[in-house]
Protein backbone atom coordinates (compact mmCIF):
# COMPACT_ATOMS: atom_id res chain seq x y z
CA UNK A 1 0.00 0.00 0.00
CA UNK A 2 1.80 3.17 -1.06
CA UNK A 3 -0.04 6.66 0.25
CA UNK A 4 0.85 10.14 -1.11
CA UNK A 5 1.41 12.31 1.87
CA UNK A 6 0.99 15.95 -0.08
CA UNK A 7 4.30 16.80 0.61
CA UNK A 8 6.15 18.81 -1.90
CA UNK A 9 9.23 20.72 -1.02
CA UNK A 10 12.06 22.39 -2.83
CA UNK A 11 15.01 20.97 -1.28
CA UNK A 12 15.94 23.28 1.67
CA UNK A 13 19.24 23.19 2.91
CA UNK A 14 19.21 23.14 6.67
CA UNK A 15 22.27 23.42 8.72
CA UNK A 16 21.74 21.04 11.67
CA UNK A 17 24.29 19.46 14.14
CA UNK A 18 23.73 16.04 12.74
CA UNK A 19 25.57 12.72 12.92
CA UNK A 20 26.00 12.44 9.48
CA UNK A 21 29.49 12.20 7.73
CA UNK A 22 31.38 15.73 7.03
CA UNK A 23 32.77 17.15 3.78
CA UNK A 24 35.41 16.23 5.65
CA UNK A 25 35.23 12.57 6.36
CA UNK A 26 34.51 12.33 2.11
CA UNK A 27 37.35 14.58 1.04
CA UNK A 28 40.11 11.48 2.31
CA UNK A 29 38.74 8.92 0.15
CA UNK A 30 40.19 7.76 -3.17
CA UNK A 31 38.74 8.38 -5.99
CA UNK A 32 38.16 5.05 -8.28
CA UNK A 33 38.68 6.46 -11.81
CA UNK A 34 40.16 9.97 -13.52
CA UNK A 35 37.31 10.43 -16.05
CA UNK A 36 33.79 9.66 -16.23
CA UNK A 37 34.67 7.13 -19.47
CA UNK A 38 36.65 4.92 -16.91
CA UNK A 39 33.62 4.98 -14.62
CA UNK A 40 31.75 1.27 -14.55
CA UNK A 41 28.26 1.61 -15.98
CA UNK A 42 25.14 -0.85 -15.45
CA UNK A 43 22.07 -0.98 -18.09
CA UNK A 44 18.85 0.41 -17.34
CA UNK A 45 16.21 -0.10 -19.35
CA UNK A 46 12.26 0.96 -19.61
CA UNK A 47 10.66 0.32 -17.42
CA UNK A 48 13.25 -1.67 -15.25
CA UNK A 49 13.62 -0.83 -11.78
CA UNK A 50 16.65 -1.11 -10.10
CA UNK A 51 17.28 -0.55 -6.15
CA UNK A 52 21.13 0.58 -5.38
CA UNK A 53 23.00 0.53 -2.13
CA UNK A 54 25.10 3.50 -1.86
CA UNK A 55 27.50 2.12 0.69
CA UNK A 56 31.01 2.20 2.05
CA UNK A 57 32.39 -0.31 -0.60
CA UNK A 58 30.39 2.01 -3.02
CA UNK A 59 33.04 3.81 -6.29
CA UNK A 60 34.27 7.41 -5.77
CA UNK A 61 34.88 10.10 -8.01
CA UNK A 62 35.44 13.79 -7.99
CA UNK A 63 33.26 15.85 -8.83
CA UNK A 64 32.50 19.32 -9.59
CA UNK A 65 31.04 19.65 -5.83
CA UNK A 66 33.83 17.33 -4.46
CA UNK A 67 34.21 13.62 -3.89
CA UNK A 68 31.36 11.28 -3.62
CA UNK A 69 30.58 7.62 -3.87
CA UNK A 70 28.11 7.07 -6.71
CA UNK A 71 26.10 4.88 -8.73
CA UNK A 72 26.30 5.08 -12.62
CA UNK A 73 23.74 3.51 -15.27
CA UNK A 74 23.68 3.16 -19.12
CA UNK A 75 20.55 3.52 -21.32
CA UNK A 76 20.22 1.11 -24.04
CA UNK A 77 20.89 2.78 -27.13
CA UNK A 78 17.32 1.44 -29.24
CA UNK A 79 15.62 3.02 -26.56
CA UNK A 80 14.41 6.89 -25.57
CA UNK A 81 14.48 7.13 -22.06
CA UNK A 82 12.10 10.40 -21.18
CA UNK A 83 12.79 10.58 -17.23
CA UNK A 84 14.13 8.52 -14.52
CA UNK A 85 11.89 8.31 -11.50
CA UNK A 86 13.74 7.77 -8.13
CA UNK A 87 12.76 6.52 -4.72
CA UNK A 88 15.04 7.87 -2.10
CA UNK A 89 15.19 5.57 1.16
CA UNK A 90 15.22 6.80 4.56
CA UNK A 91 17.89 5.24 6.55
CA UNK A 92 15.94 4.05 9.55
CA UNK A 93 12.21 3.95 10.80
CA UNK A 94 13.59 5.91 13.59
CA UNK A 95 13.43 8.99 12.46
CA UNK A 96 14.96 10.84 15.42
CA UNK A 97 18.27 8.52 14.10
CA UNK A 98 17.65 9.00 10.17
CA UNK A 99 20.05 10.12 7.51
CA UNK A 100 19.00 10.35 3.57
CA UNK A 101 21.34 9.98 1.20
CA UNK A 102 19.82 12.97 -2.06
CA UNK A 103 20.76 12.71 -5.36
CA UNK A 104 22.18 14.71 -7.37
CA UNK A 105 23.08 14.08 -11.25
CA UNK A 106 25.22 14.06 -14.33
CA UNK A 107 23.99 12.98 -17.59
CA UNK A 108 26.68 12.15 -20.63
CA UNK A 109 26.21 11.43 -23.78
CA UNK A 110 27.21 8.45 -26.08
CA UNK A 111 30.39 9.68 -25.87
CA UNK A 112 30.62 9.62 -21.92
CA UNK A 113 31.23 13.77 -22.02
CA UNK A 114 29.18 15.85 -19.77
CA UNK A 115 26.13 17.36 -20.19
CA UNK A 116 24.44 18.89 -17.71
CA UNK A 117 24.19 18.31 -14.04
CA UNK A 118 21.15 18.60 -11.83
CA UNK A 119 21.57 19.08 -8.21
CA UNK A 120 18.99 20.82 -7.28
CA UNK A 121 15.86 18.80 -7.44
CA UNK A 122 12.10 19.00 -6.03
CA UNK A 123 11.03 15.57 -3.62
CA UNK A 124 7.56 14.21 -3.08
CA UNK A 125 7.40 12.46 0.75
CA UNK A 126 5.31 9.10 0.75
CA UNK A 127 4.42 6.59 2.56
CA UNK A 128 4.41 3.23 2.46
CA UNK A 129 2.67 0.71 4.73
CA UNK A 130 6.00 -1.52 5.16
CA UNK A 131 8.68 0.60 4.42
CA UNK A 132 7.20 3.74 5.76
CA UNK A 133 8.54 7.01 4.94
CA UNK A 134 10.46 7.59 1.98
CA UNK A 135 10.78 10.42 -0.77
CA UNK A 136 9.63 10.54 -4.84
CA UNK A 137 11.64 12.62 -7.51
CA UNK A 138 11.68 12.52 -11.01
CA UNK A 139 14.55 13.83 -13.55
CA UNK A 140 13.90 14.44 -17.24
CA UNK A 141 16.39 12.77 -20.00
CA UNK A 142 17.46 14.76 -22.64
CA UNK A 143 17.54 13.32 -26.47
CA UNK A 144 21.36 12.61 -26.66
CA UNK A 145 21.79 11.93 -22.90
CA UNK A 146 23.16 7.88 -22.78
CA UNK A 147 24.67 7.83 -19.42
CA UNK A 148 23.45 8.97 -15.84
CA UNK A 149 25.82 9.37 -12.70
CA UNK A 150 24.26 9.28 -9.39
CA UNK A 151 25.87 10.91 -6.62
CA UNK A 152 25.39 13.31 -3.80
CA UNK A 153 26.92 16.89 -3.09
CA UNK A 154 29.93 16.68 -0.86
CA UNK A 155 29.48 20.09 -0.12
CA UNK A 156 25.83 19.42 1.91
CA UNK A 157 26.63 16.63 3.78
CA UNK A 158 25.67 17.00 7.67
CA UNK A 159 22.68 19.47 6.28
CA UNK A 160 19.29 18.61 6.47
CA UNK A 161 15.68 18.28 4.91
CA UNK A 162 12.13 18.31 6.62
CA UNK A 163 10.38 15.09 7.16
CA UNK A 164 6.87 15.60 8.68
CA UNK A 165 5.12 12.96 10.25
CA UNK A 166 1.37 13.04 10.34
CA UNK A 167 -1.21 15.76 10.22
CA UNK A 168 -3.44 17.94 8.55
CA UNK A 169 -1.31 20.63 6.28
CA UNK A 170 -0.57 24.22 6.02
CA UNK A 171 1.07 25.84 3.01
CA UNK A 172 3.64 28.65 3.37
CA UNK A 173 5.94 30.65 0.93
CA UNK A 174 10.05 30.32 2.05
CA UNK A 175 11.60 32.65 -0.34
CA UNK A 176 9.61 32.52 -3.84
CA UNK A 177 9.04 28.62 -3.08
CA UNK A 178 5.84 27.43 -1.78
CA UNK A 179 6.03 24.81 0.70
CA UNK A 180 3.40 22.38 2.15
CA UNK A 181 3.78 20.53 5.30
CA UNK A 182 1.58 18.62 6.99
CA UNK A 183 0.81 19.71 10.33
CA UNK A 184 -2.72 19.50 13.14
CA UNK A 185 -0.39 17.22 15.40
CA UNK A 186 2.54 16.15 13.02
CA UNK A 187 6.19 15.79 14.06
CA UNK A 188 8.88 17.19 11.94
CA UNK A 189 12.24 15.57 11.82
CA UNK A 190 14.93 17.11 10.29
CA UNK A 191 17.14 14.47 7.96
CA UNK A 192 20.66 14.79 8.17
CA UNK A 193 22.15 14.08 4.47
CA UNK A 194 24.93 11.22 4.37
CA UNK A 195 27.27 10.04 1.46
CA UNK A 196 25.34 6.85 1.75
CA UNK A 197 21.97 5.33 1.54
CA UNK A 198 19.35 3.40 -0.59
CA UNK A 199 17.36 4.57 -3.96
CA UNK A 200 15.49 2.45 -6.67
CA UNK A 201 15.64 3.87 -10.24
CA UNK A 202 12.71 3.28 -13.22
CA UNK A 203 13.63 4.53 -16.53
CA UNK A 204 10.56 5.70 -18.01
CA UNK A 205 9.11 6.45 -21.70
Amino acid sequence: MRKTVLYLITVLLIQGCASAPTNESVRSLSVCCKSFSEIPYVQLGLEEKQSVRISEDSPVFEFSEGKSRFTAFEFKPSERVKAVDIDIAVSSIYLPSATIFLPSFVFLNSDKQPTRTVSEIQVQQLHDFWAGEYFFTRVEVMPGERYLVVYTDAKSLGQTIPLVKGGAGNSFLAGKTPIYVPGGGGVTHQLPRDAIGVISLKAKK
